[in-house]
Formats: structure tokens, C-alpha cells, sequence
């Protein structure tokens, strides 16, 4: 049977919503209200390969969260549109939002995960979700989602998403960053930005983001 990995955030005391009790590593968490109709409730949830909306709970806050990779049964997800449930998972890591992160990435799953640290050389194309550190080198597209910190190097283009951080680097004698803040001073969120001649956030037009 296919399995496929969904992250999860819960409490310090590893319980989430409505007091549910997860187990830890090699533990296997069932939900005894199972519901397999494609609406929230009835089941566990998380997102499908770190990937989702991260707006839907508010344990991400704490820095004492625990982030939960599960493996769970691929014909038995169900897609909630920026989250999955599922009626039982195993537990294979429990430890903190970038941890979690790697677990998936090492997979060589490639996508915004949320947050992962994703780090590319130049030229690349790299993505994160949301709270993700995103870094790249000279030439790269790098792309975060909200609260998201977006690095690029020289001649770099970077997007992110609500609230992200946004820092391009240039060299004149030396490297020095310029930062940005989305909302504010212009910045827009989910629009690619680079550095004009004097070293100033300028939109990039008709570029596709990662």
C-alpha cells in the first residue's frame, strides 16, 4: 500500500485540537470520529507533504510546538483544499518546524514546504512555505510564503508572501543586503522583486513564480 508523508503541528504536550493525544515516534494515532466526506472535522489533518495553509491553526506560534511527520495510508487522504484527513497515522518524527521540514525534503520532494530551510546556489530556483527560510545565490529565483524570510543573491529575484521578509544583496566594494518588508513601503505579497540600478526593490514584470 502506498504511503505518503503529511505534516502536522500540535502543543508542547503533543495534543491538538479538542485535546487529541498523539502518540510519539513509532506510535500509530487513529481517529475514532472518522469522516471520510470532504469536509473539515471527522478525522486527523494536517498537509500533504508540508505543503498547505498554515493559517488554519495557531500551535505554529509557540515556539515549544512540536512538529509531527506522519506517514499515512494514500488511498485513505482526503483533500480539505490546503489541508488533508485521514483516519490514522504512524508517527515517524516529532521535533521542531525545520527538522520536520528536512524529514520531507530529504524525500526529494520539491515544493513550498512549510517551514523548511531550502537553500540553492545560483542560478537556481528554490521554494518555500509558509515561515520557511529561503536562501539563493547570484541569479537565483527565490520564492517564500507568509512570514517567510526570502534571501537572493547578486541579480536575484525574490517573492514572498504576507508578512514575509524579503533581503537582496549586491557588491559595491563589499556585499552589502537590502531588506524589505511586504506591506509596507509598496512591497507587495506573491510579487517577484529585484534590485534596480541604485540598489532599490523594484517589481519585476511578467515573471513566473515558483
Amino acid at each position: 500500500m502506498s504511503k505518503s508523508l503529511v505534516l502536522k503541528v500540535v502543543s508542547s504536550d503533543m495534543k491538538s485540537y479538542g485535546g487529541f493525544q498523539w502518540p510519539g515516534v513509532g506510535g500509530v494515532a487513529v481517529a475514532d470520529d472518522w469522516d471520510a466526506s470532504p469536509t473539515c472535522g471527522g478525522g486527523l489533518h494536517g498537509w500533504l507533504n508540508g505543503v498547505g495553509d498554515a493559517s488554519c491553526q495557531s500551535w505554529s506560534k509557540s515556539p515549544d510546538a512540536k512538529w509531527l511527520v506522519l506517514s499515512v495510508d494514500t488511498e485513505t487522504l482526503v483533500d480539505l483544499w490546503g489541508k488533508v484527513k485521514f483516519p490514522e497515522a504512524e508517527v515517524v518524527h516529532v521535533g521542531d518546524k525545520k527538522s520536520a521540514g528536512d524529514v520531507i525534503l530529504a524525500t526529494g520532494f520539491i515544493g513550498p514546504v512549510i517551514g523548511a530551510t531550502v537553500t540553492g546556489g545560483d542560478n537556481a530556483t528554490v521554494t518555500g512555505g509558509y515561515g520557511a527560510t529561503v536562501t539563493g545565490g547570484s541569479g537565483a529565483t527565490v520564492t517564500g510564503g507568509y512570514e517567510a524570510t526570502v534571501t537572493g543573491g547578486n541579480y536575484a529575484t525574490v517573492t514572498g508572501g504576507d508578512n514575509a521578509t524579503l533581503l537582496l544583496s549586491f557588491y559595491n566594494g563589499r556585499k552589502r543586503v537590502v531588506t524589505a518588508y511586504v506591506g509596507e513601503n509598496g512591497i507587495k505579497p506573491n510579487t517577484p522583486y529585484r534590485l534596480n540600478e541604485v540598489h532599490e526593490f523594484e517589481e519585476v514584470k511578467n515573471v513566473q513564480t515558483a
